[in-house]
């Protein structure tokens, strides 16, 4: 039997390359290289010691295989 799994998450990978990825360029030292990536964001909580929680949103990428 097919693995079920593994061919729903491939099929959902292709799509978001396909339908939901931008190209950007990965720069490091001299080097650089144009991949697609899916915009994202992070929900931080960060507990600030005195019972408090602050809660920001941080931005991005995640490489589209």
């Amino acid at each position: 039997m097919a693995d079920l799994l593994r061919a729903g998450q491939e099929w959902l990978a292709n799509q978001l390359k396909t339908h939901a990825s931008n190209t950007v360029v990965y720069v490091r030292g001299a080097n650089q290289v144009s991949v697609s990536a899916i915009i994202g964001r992070t929900l931080m909580k960060l507990e600030d010691g005195y019972g408090g929680v602050h809660m920001h949103w941080i931005g991005n990428f995640a490489r589209a295989w």
